[in-house]
Parts: structure tokens; C-alpha cells; sequence
């Protein structure tokens, strides 16, 4: 409801990237978010940037530990990339987003990854691209293939391909 109530708002949606602003702040994330030029905060449009805004930010918080420390699944990816494709601010800043991700989960350790300045990450392939990297990712981390290098913990040993990480 708070999505509609201030999409519906001239004063607040007129104000809530301010106020958007002032809260990534005094969160101190470790990425800088940057606005697009083109957002529109008012009426349905702006109530979708919302509910995707404030749909991530919930899933975020559920996989973060008392600790403040991410319990990376390949389930909770997969739904988190669902509620960031949604989102304008976010895959405006997907770059950033990414290179966090994959230096706070440690999958790019060792090497360089090279994120193609090419990719529109907004078109239905670039959010197609940004969900299939973060469900490599969260494979990656519930197998533990990281720690251990044991590329059987990929399957489960059935014969049905569909039960199995690979």
C-alpha cells in the first residue's frame, strides 16, 4: 500500500528520491546508487519502481544473517535477481551491483571479470543475462564448489538431470 499511497502523492513523489537518497546514505552501502534521468515516481509506473524497490530490499534483508553477512542460496538469488530485473534504479546500476556481488561472494576471486560495456541491461536480454549470471552464482555457492572444488557436489546422483546443479 505505501508504493500506491506515495505514487498517488505529488508531495511525496515529488520528494522521494530525496528521501531515497538520504536513506541509501545512512545506510552506508558499500555501492553508490545513481538515479536515472528518466525515472518517473507518479502513478502506475512510479508504484512499480516502488513495490520493485522495496520487494528487493526485503529479500535482501531476509538472506542477510545477525551477523549482517549474506546466507547466498541458489533459491534466494534466483528470487532476488527476479525483484532486481524489476526494478529501473537498480539495473541502471547493475554494473556496480554486480562487481559487489561477485567480490563479496568470492566467485570472482583469482581473476578479473569483465563486465561487456555493450550489455543493455534493461532490455528482456539483458535482464535475461543478469538472472542467468546470478543463478550461476548462487549454484555455485550453495554447492560449495568454492571451498572444496568438488565438482560431484553438483549432482545428487540421480539419473534425472533436472534434480541436479549441473
Amino acid at each position: 500500500k505505501i508504493a500506491e499511497y506515495i505514487s498517488n502523492s505529488d508531495l511525496l513523489s515529488d520528494n522521494v528520491e530525496n528521501l531515497l537518497s538520504f536513506l541509501l546514505g545512512q545506510m552506508e552501502l558499500p555501492i553508490e546508487i545513481e538515479f536515472p534521468d528518466d525515472l518517473v515516481w507518479k502513478g502506475a509506473e512510479g508504484k512499480e519502481e516502488l513495490i520493485a524497490l522495496f520487494t528487493t530490499a526485503e529479500k535482501i534483508v531476509s538472506i542477510m544473517n545477525s551477523d549482517g553477512e549474506f546466507n547466498f542460496t541458489h533459491e534466494a538469488i534466483d528470487e532476488l535477481a527476479d525483484t532486481i530485473v524489476e526494478s529501473k534504479i537498480l539495473m541502471a546500476n547493475i554494473d556496480n551491483l554486480l562487481t559487489y556481488i561477485l567480490e563479496e561472494t568470492g566467485v570472482a576471486e583469482g581473476f578479473d571479470f569483465i563486465i561487456p560495456e555493450d550489455i543493455d541491461w534493461e532490455t528482456e536480454d539483458g535482464k535475461d543475462e543478469f538472472k542467468s549470471l546470478l543463478s550461476a552464482v548462487g549454484i555455485i555457492l550453495e554447492s560449495g564448489l568454492l571451498e572444496d572444488g568438488d565438482f560431484s557436489n553438483l549432482t545428487d546422483g540421480s539419473d534425472d538431470p533436472e534434480d541436479d546443479m549441473i
